[in-house]
């Protein structure tokens, strides 16, 4: 039973990857944007707003990880891995190679 629990939260290794890639992607682009408004700021003032962003990003995430590590019935864990590709419209980035006809993931679209 543990090992198939476990086994079942490796199911999430995948989306949590493109949606860690998906939330970086907007992180850069939007820190990008604003890059002519911090063109005033000292490199050491840049690596701190850089720092602060990717901190905001991990912990936005850290609950979702925390749930997909929860102690709970398979089917549980199945159903929050459902939600969280739906959700996000995530493609694994091993499926996303297999599109590769210019098709893009719906986290490449919102990002755009």
């Amino acid at each position: 039973q543990k090992f198939k629990l476990w086994q079942a939260s490796q199911g999430a290794v995948p989306y949590l990857a493109a949606l860690q890639t998906m939330a970086e992607n907007i992180r850069q682009t939007e820190t990008d944007k604003m890059s002519r408004n911090l063109k005033g700021l000292h490199e050491k003032e840049r690596e701190a707003v850089d720092k602060l962003t990717r901190h905001i990003v991990d912990q936005i995430f850290r609950p979702i990880y925390y749930s997909m590590k929860a102690n709970e019935e398979i089917d549980a864990k199945k159903s929050k891995i459902w939600a969280l590709k739906n959700m996000f419209g995530l493609e694994p980035e091993y499926k996303r190679r297999l599109l590769g006809s210019g098709e893009q993931p719906v986290e490449k679209q919102l990002s755009a």
